[in-house]
Formats: structure tokens, C-alpha cells, sequence
């Protein structure tokens, strides 16, 4: 029965090792010990084979069966220590202080160094067993000693548990349970079947307990690093959230690994990652390091203020490092959140999770390397989320309503076109800012439902009001729908429905919308234009300006951004850059459009300059539909070719 319980250990122990062992970092301390005593558990299951074999089929040279028994009798205790340590290491994973283990540690050592000094006497002494010449053990005395080695690391870790049960995670206590059971049944058996290796077969079933619940990929380890996973990430601040425990957490996202992968391969990327992450495990003593997702990683810790800016001066400092491949120093390009989670005020660990992203979020866009989640951050995240659940119901009753500006052509004196605005009415009066809400629903894809809503409020009022027969009306065009492939079919659908001529609607468009997308978007907006559209670039003059895309693109008007004609009237001359910008568009032969335009003496100075439409508060502020029906209506026979007009 010895051959075939030592079969049976090293089988479980071959399994669990070819999951186990797809990685060669062990990023955790206490997968190290499991990895340690996986290699023990095989050693002792190995060593009890050829023992066994030996004893039946050979006559090995004088005192190998001494030899043999004792590294047989020492292996399962030592085997047994192991998994002890590994067990309560799991423990500090949840815990994070320390020096809680010193104690622990000292029991189990102590007991392991006493047997095998008894072990190494036992040749003299006999004091444990005595060896045939055929192999076989008689037991002497203190034969039971490694039984009660085992014993001491399972009181041990059993106090250890019970001590911290308040912090332990439901997974862990369950693995305990499984265990108690496990040992429990190995007894039994071992009393029952004369020969039954009971000490590593117990050892290898309590492993295989352990490896399906804390090192099974599918249960809570990364698949790439071993790191615990975003799933363990959320059930430990849960846990300490419910026991009201007061931690410190960082957020490290690798901002560059596409780019790295792109370089190097992206198998060199993956090694890079688990580089990295190895370098965050190994920072600090105590706490935990888990891998939510690609590229970002969540490092957990006890919170003690005497040592929270050590603490963070030692992970900026890490940051700076470049990390070893093949020889070259890469340079991660990383943003870190850092955040104290007291114990009241916290919720569960999603809302928890959702405040860090945001965190993240919004230091990423700003390029800032490291930050500290602050209230306001919790508010403004608050706020964003009820924009959202605003943004997601879209019809007037839900308070969203279209604007138009009308605006000022120079070439006839009279307002020929206008820009559609949106607005989003609070049930109280008051309205949210589209600077805004408009940038949260770019960012959530909301603003492809909310650019329908516009089109079709837009073909209503024009089929609606006859103040409108001679006016185009503008409507900005996100992206998404701009290289949509069924833009332009539903589009067609939707305009054709309420009779509107398309060359009455135009659409506007930033460079910054069509430059990922060039080729797609050139190409989609030829068929538009085949279908009679119309495309202004606005905004032109903000962030970079690329001519390029002008000269591909089939756009028949230029808006320069305020930024640019504010400065129309206190620059004059030749070198005004407004002129500049005029001529050369008029040479492309385009239209050209002044935005924000608020005084007399900039459309003066505008119109000498050959612009060729105005647009304003000077002339004529955003209104709602009937508003700006009534106002056409009342300045449809005013002739400004005398005089520069304001809206009244």
C-alpha cells in the first residue's frame, strides 16, 4: 500500500504542478512556500517509492536503508512545516501586519529543528526506529515524534487562524475547514489500511485544497503574473470595509505597454508586465499586490501615518527605475492613484473600486504621474454619474432641448445659416452646461443617441417653421457615427422621412475627430457630400492644425475658433494672423467663419479682413426654435449693408 499511496501523492502533486508552473516568477511569498512544498511533497512521495521498491526487489550496499528512512522519516514533517508557513503567510495576505508572524514562524522551526536533531541521532540512538537488514522499520520509542512535529504546526496555524478569524475571507476559511476534514479522513484511513502512507498523502490532498482555491487561475490568480486578481481584490476590501479596518491602497497602471509590445513583441510585453509586477510584490514587507487587469495593478497596505510618506517616497522612487530586458533599461511610463480607506464612510468595494477609477481617470488625462484621491474626487465622480443617467434617457421630456444660432453672412447682409446647440434643462430651471455633459457623453459613447435626437429635432423644426425655407442649419457630427459604416443609409432615412433637402444641413467636424480615422472618414465623407451635405471643420486653431487634413477633405467652410478672432481687433494690419488664415483658405477656395464674436469693433475689423460669415453674441445669441423663428422673422427685411446690427 506504500507504493500505491506515494503513486497517488505524486500524481496530485504532477497535476497541480502543470498548472502551477506555467509561470517562472513566484511573485507572492506565500506562493513560494507552496511552491516549496510541492517540491517537498514530491521528495517525500519519490523517497517513499524507492524505499518501498527497494525493500522488495533489491539488496541495496550497507546503511542506504538508514539513510533512506531517515530522510524518509524527516520529509513529511518538514513538508508539513512548509505548507504551515504557506497557510499562514495566506493569513498576513489578509492581515498585513507582520510581525504577527515572528512567534508562528519561531514554533514551527523550533519543532522541525528539535526532530531532525532527534532524526540525525536516531542512527546511534534508535531512539525513533531501528532498520533491517531487508528494509524493514521497527519503531522504537519516540517512533511518533513526527507526528507530533505535525501536530504543534497544525495547533499553530489553528491559533493563528482563530486569533485573525475576523479578517480571514470566506474562501480561506473554507480551505481551513476542508483541510481539518482532509486530516481528519487521512487518520481514519491510515488506522483502517495497514501500509498507507498517511502523512503525504495528507500533505498532497491539503495542497491540492489549497491550489483550487487560492493558485487555480480560474479562482482568483492572474493568469499572466500569479498575482492575486481584480476578483481577490474586490473581496479583501470588502472584508476590510465590513470589519471596518483602516488601509492604504495604490492604483499602478502601466500607461506604455502597447506601445512597448509594439516595439518589442508582445510576448516581450507580457514579460515586461510580469517583470513589473514581481518589482511591486518585492517593495514592501507585508500587504498585497493584485493584477486587476492588463495593465494595472492595485498594491494594499496597513495604514500608519508615521510611515504612509516612506511609504510613497519609496514607490515613486521604484517608479523611476527602468526595468532589465535582454540588457535594456525600458522606462514605464505609469500613473498611480494613492487613497486611505478609513474605517466609516465606505460603502462596498465596487463604489470603493468606481472612486479609484475615476481617480485614475482623471490623472491620466491630465498627465499626472501620481496623485491622492481627495472628497472632491468623490464628488465630482457623484456628479458625472448623474449626468449620465441623465444623458441616457434622451427626448424633450427629459429636459434636453436644441438651440439654434443664426449666423451672419457679410457677403448678403442677412443671416443664412445657423448652428444647432444643445440644452439640458434641470426639472428645477436650471440647465446643465453642454461643456459639460457633452464631453461626458463623448467619452461613454452616449453622444451617438443624443447626435439622433439632435437630427431629428433639427428636420422636425425645419419641416415646422417656415422661417427656417431659406437657412442651413450646422449639427456637430462625433466620430463614431462620422466612420460608422450605416451612417449614412439611416441618415438618408431620417432627413428623407420629414422632406428636408440635404443641402440644407451641414455637418461640423475637429480635426481632432477625424485624425485617427483619416482614410475611413475621407471616404464616407465623399458619399455624403455625393448625397448633397455639407462639412465645416470647426474649431480650427485649437490644439494642433493639420492643412493636410484640410486639403483631403471635401469641406466647404473653415470655423475659426474664438481663440484666434479675439485678437482680431487689437492686431491690425497685414500680419494679422486671422487674415492670413482668411487668404489661404479663400485661395482653397472655402468659406471662412469668425466664431465668437461679441463687439462691434471685431465684426468691423472681421469683415475687412474678407471674412465671410460671423458668428456671435453680437449678432445673435443660442435660442430655442420658436424663439429663433420669431427673430428671423423680424429681421428678414432689415438691411445691415449701412450699419453693423446687435441683436436686441
Amino acid at each position: 500500500m506504500e507504493i500505491v499511496s506515494s503513486c497517488f501523492a505524486i500524481s496530485i502533486v504532477f497535476v497541480i504542478s502543470l498548472s502551477f508552473f506555467q509561470t517562472k516568477y513566484f511573485l507572492t511569498k506565500s506562493s513560494r512556500y507552496f511552491a516549496a512544498s510541492l517540491f517537498l511533497t514530491l521528495a517525500t512521495a519519490l523517497v517513499s517509492l524507492c524505499y518501498a521498491l527497494l525493500a522488495q526487489n533489491a539488496s541495496p550496499p550497507p546503511h542506504v536503508f538508514e539513510i533512506l528512512a531517515m530522510v524518509k522519516y524527516l520529509l513529511p514533517p518538514t513538508t508539513a512545516a512548509f505548507i504551515s508557513l504557506y497557510l499562514i503567510h495566506k493569513v498576513i495576505d489578509h492581515v498585513f501586519v507582520e510581525k504577527h508572524l515572528f512567534f508562528p514562524m519561531i514554533a514551527i522551526i523550533s519543532s522541525l529543528i528539535a526532530l531532525a536533531a532527534v532524526t540525525l541521532t536516531n542512527y546511534h540512538t534508535g531512539i525513533l526506529f531501528e532498520v533491517t537488514d531487508a528494509g524493514e522499520i521497527i519503531k522504537g520509542p519516540a517512533f511518533l515524534l513526527d507526528y507530533v512535529a505535525v501536530a504543534v504546526d497544525i495547533v499553530v496555524c489553528l491559533a493563528f487562524c482563530i486569533r485573525h478569524g475576523k479578517s480571514l475571507s470566506k474562501n480561506l476559511i473554507l480551505a481551513i475547514r476542508h483541510s481539518g476534514l482532509i486530516i481528519a479522513f487521512c487518520i481514519v484511513v491510515s488506522t483502517q489500511i495497514v501500509g498507507v502512507n498517511c502523512l503525504v498523502v495528507t500533505c498532497a490532498l491539503i495542497e491540492a485544497i489549497f491550489f483550487l482555491n487560492f493558485q487555480n487561475q480560474r479562482l482568483g490568480v492572474h493568469s499572466l503574473t500569479k498575482l492575486n486578481d481584480r476578483r481577490r481584490y474586490f473581496l479583501e476590501v470588502d472584508n476590510r470595509i465590513k470589519h471596518k479596518k483602516k488601509f492604504k491602497t495604490y492604483i499602478v497602471r502601466a500607461e506604455n505597454i502597447n506601445v512597448l509590445s509594439l516595439a518589442y513583441g508582445y510576448k516581450a510585453g507580457d514579460e515586461i508586465v510580469c517583470r513589473f509586477a514581481f518589482l511591486l510584490e518585492r517593495m514592501f514587507h507585508y500587504g498585497a499586490v493584485f493584477h486587476l487587469d492588463a495593465y494595472a495593478f492595485a498594491i494594499m497596505l496597513p495604514y500608519h501615518e508615521k510611515d504612509s510618506e516612506e511609504q510613497n517616497e519609496k514607490l515613486r522612487e521604484m517608479l523611476k527605475k527602468p526595468i532589465d530586458y535582454n540588457g535594456t533599461g525600458i522606462l514605464l511610463k505609469t500613473t498611480v492613484v494613492e487613497y486611505v480607506c478609513h474605517s466609516t464612510g465606505s460603502t462596498d468595494a465596487d463604489y470603493f473600486y468606481e472612486k479609484l477609477d475615476y481617480a485614475l481617470e482623471q490623472a491620466s488625462e491630465q498627465n499626472k504621474p501620481y496623485s491622492v484621491y481627495t472628497p472632491e474626487l468623490g464628488h465630482e465622480m457623484l456628479r458625472r454619474k448623474y449626468i449620465i443617467s441623465r444623458l441616457k434617457q434622451v427626448d424633450r421630456e427629459s429636459g434636453f432641448e436644441i438651440y439654434f444660432q443664426p449666423v451672419y453672412s457679410v457677403r448678403t447682409k442677412r443671416f443664412s445659416s445657423m448652428e444647432t446647440l444643445l440644452r439640458l434643462h434641470e426639472p428645477d430651471g436650471t440647465s446643465i452646461s453642454p461643456g459639460e455633459f457633452i464631453p461626458i457623453a463623448e467619452r461613454t459613447g452616449l453622444i451617438v443617441p443624443i447626435t439622433w435626437f439632435v437630427i431629428n429635432e433639427v428636420c422636425r423644426a425645419f419641416s415646422e417653421n417656415r422661417a427656417f425655407d431659406d437657412m442651413l442649419v450646422s449639427i456637430n457630427l462625433p466620430t463614431q457615427m462620422l466612420i460608422s459604416d450605416g451612417f449614412r443609409q439611416k441618415l438618408n432615412d431620417v432627413v428623407d422621412s420629414y422632406g428636408i433637402s440635404h443641402h440644407r444641413i451641414a455637418f461640423e467636424f475637429t480635426e481632432r475627430v477625424v485624425f485617427d480615422d483619416l482614410r475611413i472618414a475621407e471616404y464616407n465623407m465623399s458619399k455624403l457630400t455625393e448625397d448633397g451635405y455639407v462639412f465645416y471643420l470647426d474649431d480650427f486653431g485649437v490644439g494642433y492644425s493639420n492643412f493636410n487634413c484640410i486639403m483631403r477633405l471635401p469641406i466647404q467652410t473653415v470655423k475659426l475658433d474664438m481663440s484666434i478672432t479675439a485678437t482680431a481687433d487689437t492686431m491690425m494690419g497685414d500680419c494679422n494672423l486671422v487674415k492670413i488664415l482668411a487668404d489661404f483658405f479663400h485661395d482653397m477656395n472655402l468659406g471662412v467663419t469668425a466664431e465668437g464674436v461679441e463687439s462691434e469693433e471685431q465684426a468691423e475689423v472681421l469683415e475687412s479682413y474678407g471674412i465671410d460669415y460671423i458668428q456671435g453674441y453680437y449678432f445673435a445669441k443660442p435660442m430655442p426654435v420658436k424663439q429663433t423663428a420669431s427673430f428671423l422673422k423680424r429681421k428678414s427685411n432689415v438691411d445691415f449693408s449701412t450699419n453693423v446690427f446687435k441683436q436686441k
